[in-house]
C-alpha cells in the first residue's frame, strides 16, 4: 500500500458520507484554526499565526498541534476581531498530556492576557494544576470588573476532549462546557456583571500565558486542535453540533495535476468522467479561449480544441453531453458579450449558437433537461442586471423569463427541479420553471463574491471567494441546504496550501470536490488543481500506523497487552495486530477506536465490512469475562431516540459454542452481540446486515472500537468500513426507472432497462454479485452514456457475457447524473442453466 499521510494524500476506499455541519445563527467565527500542519486562520479575518518549539502531529481530526508544557506556544499578533464586543465563544479539541509543571501552574488553551496587568487583559480560557483538581476555568476582564472563574468540570489526562466556554451579556452569564463526539457532557455556568469589552495590543496565544515577573509563565503539555473563537456566545445545542462533527464531516483535500495554462473566472462542465475547463482569463486584460480536459483516472490535462470568442467570467453548462459556453467578458471593463458556443466531446468540435438577448458576465446559469436558464450579472455597462432568460437547445431559440426580485451577479445550480441563484450579495433566489416564479430564500448571513459553486445532493457548496464586503479572500466552505431552506454555516477550509481564492471554478465527480483555477485575491491568475473527498466516517485501511485512532483498553491485572501494526500477513499488508500474552487467568481487552457521529436517519442502510483473523485465545470460565471474550471483537457504540447509551458488538472467534455467547452470570440489557464463527488463522471477509436492523433503536453511531478480549489471545483486521447508503430523499436519482429485467440468452445473460423520464443523466454502469448482499462490481469496461434527446424516457440494453452455469448472478443499475450523483436501484437475478453450454462441451469432446 501508499505510504499514508492524513491531510496530504487523498484516502483510499472512500464511499459518500455527507459532511455534518451545525448552523451557527446568531454570532460569527472571527477566528478559526484547524492547524492540519500550519496556524492558518479559516475565517476570513486574517488572524493567522506561528508556532514555535512544538510540532504538528497526527490530532483529533487530521493534525494538531504539540505543546512541550516548557516553551512550546502559537502566537497570533492582535486585531480588532479578536478582541470581544462584550459576548465571546472560545472551543477547541484539547488532550492533556498531564499536570503543569509546577503543578499550581496551569495547562492554557487560549489566552490574551498580559504581564501589564489589566491594561493587557482580556481573556483566557484554560485547565488548572493538580493543585485545584485539574478543571476548567476562565478569565474575563472588561466592563464590570475582572473575574477569575474556576468551574467544577474535570479535564482528565491522557484523552481527547472538546471544550468550550461562552459569555453572555444579556444573561449576564459566563459558561464552560466539556464533551466528547456525542455532544457536551459536562457544563457549568455563574452570573458575572463582567462585559468582555476590551481591546488591548497583547497578542493571542494558544498553549501559553503571559504572566506578570512575579509568576511563572503558564504553558500548555499535550495537544490541541480545532480552536474557534467567535463574537457571541453559542448555546448549548450549537456547542453539541460543533463536538458531534466527526471526520465524515472533514473534507481531506490533496494536490492534483495542475492545468497546462493557468486562469482566472473560466466556465467548467463534466462529461462522461471527464472535466472540462474552458476560457478564462489568464493575463490582466487578457483573455483565453483555451479548452483543456482532465482525466480524474489518470491525473492528466489534454489540450482540446479551443474556443471561438475568448472571455472570461462565463458559464458553462452541460446538456445531453454537449457544453455550452454562455456570455462572459473579452473586452477589459464591462466588454459582456451575448456569445454562446457549443462544444462537442465526441468530436472535438464547436458549433456557434443563437447569442442570448442580453449581454452579460458574472451570472448564474443552469440546466433543467433540454433547457439552459440564465439570470442576472454584469451588463455592458457595469450596471447589475435584474433580467433572464432561457435557451432551448434542441430549438436553439432564446425566450425571456421572469425578472429576478432584485438584480444581482453571482451564480446558480439546478436541484430538485428549481434554479438557485446565490447573489454576491448573500441572496438566494428561486425560480420555479412550472409557474414562472422567482422566490426569495434564507440569506447567506456571510455574503461572498467570486467564489466557486457545486452541489451535493440537496446540498449547495460556496467554496472560497471574498467576504466582508468583497474585502478580504476567504479559504472556507459556505453550506446552503435546499430542503430546509437554511445555512449550514459551520465553515470548513479549503485546502490549507490553496492560494488561490477568488474566481476559481468548482464541481463534484464520484464523491470528491474538484477546485480549479481562479487567483489570489487583489489579482493573479493559477493553474492549480484540489481535489476534495468527501471521506468514509471510519478508515480501517491500515498504513504503517494507526493514526487514525486512539489506543483503548483494561490491561487486566497481569500480561502484555499491544495493539501494533504488521507490514505484511498475505493477501493483506500492514494490518492490525492486537495481542495478549502472559496474562495466566487474568483477563482484560484491548485496541483502537475511533469517535464518530453518524445520523443513521440519514441513510437507508448502513453495513460494518471489514477482514478479520482469529490466530489463539485461552479465556475465562467459559468465555464469559465481560462478553466480549473474542480475539477480534468490533464494537459500534449508539445512542438512541431517547439519549441512552448501547453497544452493537460483533464477536468474531474459532473457539465457538460459548465462547461466542454473552456472560450467562450478567444481564446485559445495553448490548447486543452478534456472533461470528470463523476458522482459526484464515482471512474471514464479514459484511454484516443492515445495522438499522440490527440495532432499530440507533440515533447516532458515537464511536467504534476494534478489540481483543480475554486471557491471552491474538487477531488481526482490516479494511473496516461502515458502508452508507444515503436515504432516497437525500440523493435523487437522475432517472425514473420504468423497468429493469436480465434474463439469460445462450451464453450471455442480457440486462434490459427502460427510464419514464430523465433529467440531467450522465449515463449508467452495470454492477454484479454472487449474492443478493454480497459486494457489487461493476461489469462494463465502458461507461453507458445516457442516449440523447431521453428526456421523456428510453431503452437500454447490455449483455454479460462472462457467466458459468450452475451460478446465480445478481445485478445492479447505477445512474450517474452531470454532477456526479449516483443512485443504485434495486437488484436482480439469474440463474445460469448449464443447457445453455452444451454445445461448447460437445466440441472439447471431440477434439
Amino acid at each position: 500500500m501508499k505510504s499514508k499521510l492524513f491531510y496530504y494524500v487523498v484516502l483510499l476506499f472512500m464511499i459518500l458520507s455527507l459532511p455534518v455541519f451545525s448552523s451557527i445563527s446568531n454570532a460569527q467565527l472571527v477566528a478559526y484554526w484547524s492547524l492540519d500542519g500550519n496556524a492558518l486562520d479559516f475565517s476570513g479575518n486574517g488572524n493567522s499565526g506561528s508556532g514555535s518549539n512544538g510540532s504538528y502531529v497526527t490530532g483529533r481530526y487530521g493534525f494538531s498541534y504539540s505543546f512541550n508544557g516548557s516553551n512550546s506556544l502559537i502566537m497570533v499578533p492582535d486585531s480588532s476581531s479578536l478582541s470581544a464586543p462584550g459576548n465571546l465563544t472560545i472551543s477547541a479539541w484539547i488532550f492533556v498530556d498531564g499536570p503543569p509543571t509546577p503543578s499550581n501552574n496551569y495547562n492554557v488553551i487560549v489566552s490574551k492576557w498580559g504581564p501589564g496587568g489589566t491594561s493587557d487583559d482580556e481573556y483566557f480560557f484554560i485547565v488548572t494544576g493538580d493543585t485545584d483538581g485539574h478543571k476548567l476555568a476562565a478569565g474575563i476582564n472588561g466592563s464590570g470588573g475582572n473575574l477569575f472563574e474556576m468551574s467544577n468540570i474535570i479535564v482528565p489526562y491522557g484523552e481527547w476532549k472538546f471544550v468550550a466556554m461562552t459569555l453572555d451579556t444579556s444573561t449576564h452569564t459566563l459558561s464552560m462546557y466539556m464533551g466528547d463526539s456525542s455532544g457536551i457532557t459536562d457544563s457549568y455556568s455563574v452570573s458575572t456583571p463582567v462585559i468582555a469589552d476590551y481591546d488591548t495590543a497583547q497578542p493571542l496565544y494558544m498553549g501559553f500565558l503571559d504572566a506578570s515577573s512575579s509568576h511563572p509563565d503558564h504553558y500548555f503539555r499535550g495537544k490541541i486542535d480545532e480552536v474557534r473563537i467567535y463574537n457571541g456566545a453559542l448555546s448549548l445545542t450549537e456547542l453539541s453540533k460543533i463536538a458531534q462533527q466527526s471526520q465524515d464531516g472533514k473534507i481531506i483535500w490533496s494536490q492534483k495535476a495542475a492545468m497546462n495554462v493557468s486562469r482566472s473566472g473560466p466556465g467548467i462542465g463534466v462529461v462522461d468522467g471527464k472535466i472540462y475547463v474552458i476560457g478564462g482569463g489568464d493575463g490582466v486584460c487578457s483573455f483565453s479561449s483555451k479548452n483543456e480536459m482532465y482525466d480524474p483516472a489518470t491525473d492528466t490535462w489534454t489540450t482540446k480544441a479551443p474556443m471561438p470568442t475568448p472571455r472570461e467570467h462565463l458559464s458553462a453548462v452541460v446538456v445531453n453531453g454537449k457544453i455550452y459556453a454562455i456570455g462572459g467578458v473579452n473586452s477589459c471593463w464591462y466588454g459582456q458579450v451575448t456569445t454562446v458556443e457549443e462544444y462537442d466531446p465526441t468530436t472535438n468540435s464547436w458549433t456557434t449558437k443563437a447569442p442570448m438577448n442580453v449581454a452579460r458576465g458574472t451570472f448564474g446559469a443552469a440546466a433543467i433537461g433540454d433547457t439552459i436558464y440564465v439570470m442576472g450579472g454584469n451588463s455592458g455597462s457595469g450596471s447589475e442586471l435584474s433580467s433572464a432568460e432561457k435557451y432551448d437547445t434542441l430549438t436553439n431559440t432564446w425566450s425571456s423569463i421572469k425578472n429576478l426580485n432584485h438584480p444581482t451577479t453571482g451564480k446558480a445550480v439546478s436541484v430538485n427541479g428549481y434554479i438557485y441563484f446565490f447573489g454576491y450579495d448573500g441572496t438566494v433566489q428561486r425560480y420555479d420553471p412550472s409557474t414562472d416564479t422567482w422566490s426569495n430564500m434564507a440569506t447567506n448571513p456571510i455574503p461572498r463574491h467570486f467564489f466557486a459553486i457545486t452541489t451535493i445532493g440537496n446540498l449547495v457548496y460556496l467554496l472560497a471567494g471574498s467576504i466582508n464586503n468583497n474585502t478580504a479572500s476567504t479559504e472556507t466552505i459556505a453550506v446552503y441546504d435546499t430542503a430546509s431552506d437554511s445555512w449550514l454555516n459551520e465553515i470548513y477550509p479549503i485546502a490549507p496550501w490553496y492560494i488561490a481564492t477568488v474566481n476559481c471554478v468548482a464541481t463534484y465527480l464520484n464523491n470528491k470536490i474538484y477546485l480549479i483555477g481562479g487567483g489570489p485575491f487583489g489579482g493573479g491568475y493559477y493553474g492549480l488543481n484540489q481535489v476534495g473527498d468527501i471521506p468514509l466516517p471510519v478508515n480501517g485501511d491500515f498504513y504503517e500506523n494507526f493514526a487514525d485512532w486512539t489506543e483503548m483498553g483494561n490491561p487486566g491485572c497481569a500480561g502484555t497487552r499491544t495493539v501494533s501494526i504488521l507490514s505484511s500477513d498475505p493477501p493483506h499488508t500492514n494490518v492490525l495486530e492486537i495481542k495478549s500474552t502472559g496474562a495466566g487467568s487474568c483477563g482484560g481487552w484491548n485496541g483502537v477506536e475511533q469517535p464518530l457521529s453518524i445520523n443513521t436517519s440519514n441513510y437507508e442502510t448502513i453495513t460494518l465490512k471489514a477482514s478479520v483473523k482469529s490466530i489463539s485465545s485461552t479465556v475465562a470460565n467459559g468465555c464469559g469475562f465481560e462478553g466480549i471474550e473474542a480475539p477480534v471483537t468490533i464494537d459500534l457504540e449508539y445512542l438512541t431516540q431517547s439519549n441512552q447509551q448501547k453497544h452493537l458488538i460483533f464477536l468474531f472467534s474459532h473457539a465457538g459454542g460459548s465462547c461466542l455467547n454473552p456472560d450467562p452470570y450478567n444481564n446485559w440489557p445495553d448490548r447486543t452481540f452478534i456472533p461470528i464463527n470463523v476458522t482459526q488463522n484464515e482471512w474471514y471477509d464479514y459484511l454484516s446486515d443492515n445495522i438499522k436492523t440490527l440495532v432499530p433503536d440507533a440515533s447516532i453511531i458515537t464511536k467504534i472500537t476494534l478489540l481483543g478480549g480475554g486471557w491471552d489471545y491474538e487477531g488481526r483486521v482490516d479494511n473496516v468500513e461502515l458502508l452508507l447508503s444515503p436515504t432516497s430523499s437525500q440523493i435523487p436519482t437522475a432517472i425514473e426507472l420504468s423497468s429493469f429485467k436480465a434474463k439469460q440468452r445462450g451464453k450471455k445473460v442480457v440486462i434490459k432497462w427502460e427510464t419514464a423520464s430523465e433529467v440531467d443523466n450522465l449515463g449508467f454502469n452495470i454492477l454484479r454479485s454472487n449474492s443478493e448482499n454480497g459486494e457489487f462490481v461493476k461489469i462494463n469496461k465502458k461507461f453507458i452514456p445516457a442516449k440523447k434527446n431521453a428526456s421523456s424516457g428510453t431503452k437500454y440494453k447490455f449483455k454479460d457475457k462472462n457467466i458459468s452455469k450452475g451460478n446465480t448472478y445478481w445485478y445492479k443499475l447505477e445512474d450517474i447524473d452531470t454532477a456526479g450523483n449516483s443512485t443504485l436501484h434495486e437488484p436482480v437475478s439469474v440463474k445460469v442453466k448449464g443447457k445453455a453450454f452444451k454445445k461448447k462441451h460437445h466440441k472439447k469432446h471431440k477434439k
